[in-house]
């Protein structure tokens, strides 16, 4: 599938991932850190607190796939992010 999403640009706080992409909910999809810095990734309907630094770390260029059925696919830090549907 062909990738017509713009990267997504993170501000430093918790984003969710499907809002910011039009990417319907629950759909399988694919990210990749295009910022110089480790981003944080975390699963779930709501965002986690904003001093949460855990999750799952996304390197510098490092990607994540994420299957169908999740609720909410949520990113921390600052910088491009790109993001494919499959």
């Amino acid at each position: 599938m062909a990738n017509d999403i713009p990267d997504i640009t993170l501000n430093g706080t918790w984003q969710n991932v499907y809002t910011l992409s039009g990417i319907t909910v629950g759909a399988s999809l694919a990210v990749q850190n295009k910022t110089a810095h480790i981003i944080n990734l975390w699963i779930g309907p709501t965002a986690p607190s904003v001093s949460f630094n855990g999750g799952l770390e996304i390197d510098v260029l490092a990607s994540s796939m994420i299957t169908t059925g999740e609720s909410g696919y949520w990113v921390k830090g600052v910088g491009p992010l790109f993001v494919q549907a499959l």
